[in-house]
């Protein structure tokens, strides 16, 4: 997909190129646009505006597109969209039962995870999950073994030097006005951010940190992350692919540092 400044210059050459336009203009064919015209004038303005429509026209048919393709998807049986769509059309008694869900493929089977409003966990041997996977098992795929899992989310725990302005901010991380945690705020919305099944970037969450008022530096030490079945993983790039699907952080380990 282009954007507009692409479409703009593609413009651009097209009009220094053309012949008749360099007769009319008087500079040699083939010129720099840029050089002849200035921002400010009409020519590099129409262009401009030409440019914003053709982009957005063609981003609008992509999206058009893509939306139609995964429409066709949902329509194949045994596809990941198609059993994406199946789950999540589930009700049980009536009213909707999973919220949230991601299809993993791990060849030659299906790993299914799957979770209730804000997340919540449906118990592996509860009432709601046995009917579920009878629901799926009545009509998956032939041939096709489904694993159905509802995990806890992964507890992330930061270990973080965090430099801040000692006008604003207690020793504790406190703001001075109301008492309240910005550092470890911005921590939970940026997890609380990443879509279901989704990856924990390092990088992210340190921006997502730099970008608290009143924050003058950070430095990340060290992210341990410990999984529903008790394992504690210590993040060792800068990405994280989900195991429950969702994350928290019930405890940081944040040294705060006045400047």
């Amino acid at each position: 997909m282009k954007t507009i400044a692409e479409v703009a210059e593609t413009m651009k050459v097209a009009f220094m190129g053309n012949y008749l336009l360099a007769n009319a203009y008087g500079f040699p064919a083939g010129s720099l646009f840029d050089a002849y015209f200035p921002a400010s004038s009409i020519e590099a303005n129409i262009i401009n505006v030409m440019a914003t429509s053709m982009a957005t026209v063609s981003w609008q048919q992509e999206s058009y597109e893509q939306d139609i393709r995964q429409l066709i998807l949902q329509k194949f049986p045994g596809t990941v969209a198609w059993y994406h769509d199946l789950i999540m059309s589930y009700k049980y008694h009536e009213e909707q039962l999973v919220y949230y869900a991601a299809i993993v493929e791990q060849y030659p089977s299906l790993l299914i995870k799957v979770n209730a409003a804000s997340f919540a966990v449906l118990g592996d041997e509860s009432d709601q999950m046995t009917a579920l996977r009878a629901y799926v098992r009545d009509r998956k795929f032939a041939g096709t073994h489904i694993s159905i899992v509802s995990r806890a989310a992964d507890d992330v725990l930061p270990t973080i030097a965090v430099d801040i302005d000692a006008q604003l901010y207690s020793s504790q991380g406190a703001l001075l006005a109301d008492g309240t945690k910005p550092v470890e705020l911005a921590i939970n919305a940026y997890l609380a951010s990443i879509i279901y099944n989704g990856i924990m970037n390092k990088t992210k969450l340190v921006d997502a940190i730099q970008a608290v008022p009143g924050v003058l530096d950070v430095t990340l030490h060290n992210v341990e992350v410990t999984r529903e079945d008790g394992q504690v993983v210590t993040v060792t790039g800068n990405n994280y692919n989900s195991y429950g699907g969702a994350f928290v952080s019930t405890l940081k380990n944040i040294t705060y540092v006045l400047s």
